[in-house]
Order: structure tokens, then sequence, then C-alpha cells
């Protein structure tokens, strides 16, 4: 009887001594299980932040690049089509001399530099169009600054700059207004139309009238004649329609 009741005690411990060694280890699977957990739930905010700088950092390198493509290839377009302008300006002949300028667009200047007085007349008689500022300069001068105004598009001045001596005006200011850009010429043909007439010389015919006559081509024995008309003030002025 003893024996029986020792082998049921021995049995008993050993359940007990089972179960705490079970709950040992499932406590110690337990505390693993919530620090990783844990440490997982703590990364998440982390991960997805990287996650999200990592795709802002892709698409701005994606939209980057595209632009400077784009960018690029417009460049070239329009390279190309500056080239097939220029192409085709040449073999159509309208540019005598390539190397005073291929376009109207590039040609904004006319083919003579002012003296310092012509460009301190020219400054203030374009800003009040005040013909004092015009006294003590020769025709050659007054034409000049009438072509400067012609190339600046400053259709006014150079409307002030003709002759306002009675007989001699040809149209009012209102239409000179009305006149088409078209209908000026072009930098282009006025380059060359008044070519060298800053080295001609003046003629005076009569009191009040003379010409510039210049070498407006390569053939010296062809001249070109540039009118002026002296106003009652004693100022020399460009003629209406000067070049007949």
């Amino acid at each position: 009887m003893d024996n029986k009741l020792r082998n049921i005690k021995d049995e008993m411990n050993k359940t007990v001594l089972k179960d705490i060694y079970f709950s040992e280890k499932l406590e110690q699977r337990v505390l693993v299980s919530i620090k990783n957990s844990k440490y997982q739930k703590d990364l998440t905010p982390f991960k997805n932040r990287f996650i999200s700088l990592l795709s802002l950092t892709v698409t701005v390198i994606f939209f980057l690049g595209i632009s400077y493509f784009v960018g690029t290839q417009l460049d070239l377009f329009k390279g190309y089509q500056q080239s097939e302008a220029i192409i085709e300006t040449v073999k159509n002949g309208s540019v005598n001399n390539p190397s005073d300028g291929i376009s109207n667009d590039i040609i904004s200047l006319p083919p003579f530099e002012l003296t310092p007085d012509e460009e301190k007349a020219y400054n203030h008689f374009q800003s009040t169009l005040d013909v004092s500022y015009l006294e003590g300069l020769g025709p050659i001068s007054i034409a000049k600054l009438y072509i400067k105004a012609g190339f600046d598009k400053k259709y006014n001045v150079q409307y002030a700059l003709y002759t306002d001596r009675p007989g001699y005006v040809q149209w009012s200011k209102e239409e000179d207004e009305k006149i088409p850009v078209s209908d000026r010429g072009t930098n282009e043909q006025n380059f060359e139309r008044y070519k060298n007439i800053d080295k001609g010389k003046f003629v005076q015919t009569k009191e009040y009238e003379g010409y510039i006559e210049y070498d407006s081509s390569d053939n010296s024995e062809i001249k070109s004649g540039f009118n002026m008309i002296k106003s009652e003030n004693g100022v020399w002025k460009v003629a209406f329609t000067p070049i007949q």
C-alpha cells in the first residue's frame, strides 16, 4: 500500500514539474513574441517614411530627366530651324554679303556708327523731337539719324526728321502712322540701301536743296543719292522719299 501511494505521489510530482517546465518555456516564448511585436511596431513608421522618401526621390529624378530631355530636344529643334532658315536665305540670294547678316531679325544696326555728337543729338531728339538739338549737324549726320531711327523702329522720330518746309511736305504724320511696316523696307534691305552713306559727300544744288552722293554698291561707278531739304530755320532735314 505504501509503495502504491509512493508511486502515485511520484507521478504527481512529475506532472507538476512538467507543467512548470512547459509554463516557463511558454512564458519565454510569449515574452519573445511580445518583444518582436513591439520592435516591428516601432519600426513600421520608419519603414513607411523610408518607402515614401524613396518613392518621392525616384519620382523627382524621373521628372528631372524628362524635363532635361525635352529641353534638349527643343534646343536642337530650334537650332535646326535657324540653320534651315539661314540656308534658305542664302539659296534665295537675299543676302548679298553673308558677313553683314543673315536675316532681318539678326540685322539690328545700321551700316555705320554714330559719332559722339550724333549720338548725343539722337538721344535728345528722340525724347523731345525738339529741332534745336539738330542745330549744327550737317546733312550727312541728319541722314544718319533718320536711318538709325528706322532701324530702331521709331517711325515717329523718322517723320520728325522729314522736312517741314512749305511745298515739300508730301503726307501728314497721321498718314505716316498708317504706313505698314512691310512697306518701310526690312533691315536687310535698308542695310544694303544705305551702305556707305556716311562716307558720301553732300552736293548742294540750290539754296535749300541738295543730296548726299555715295556708293551703295561694290561698283564705285554706280552712285546713289539721298535728297535733303533745308528748313526755314536753317536745319537740314530729310526730303520725303529721299531716294528716287
